[in-house]
């Protein structure tokens, strides 16, 4: 995969893929396998995120999560 501009400071978004969505799937497996050089963050699939059943049934461990907030940078 090659994007344009991505260096090594890049926060890439990725889905936690917490529902049955299988575009957010499929974006956090690519996102998981490539070589992309920046930063990757993980955010909640709302409101899946909130039913612990899905967090239970996701193959993504609950351990490695930090909850953080960032200020998105829009630019324009």
């Amino acid at each position: 995969m090659r994007i344009s501009g991505v260096t090594a400071d890049t926060r890439i978004w990725i889905p936690l893929a917490l529902g049955n969505h299988v575009d957010h799937q499929l974006v956090r497996s690519a996102a998981q396998q490539s070589k992309l050089p920046g930063q990757r963050g993980y955010y909640e699939d709302y409101p899946y995120a909130e039913d612990t059943a899905a967090v239970a049934a996701s193959r993504c461990p609950v351990q490695i999560w930090r909850r953080r907030r960032y200020q998105s940078r829009r630019k324009v």
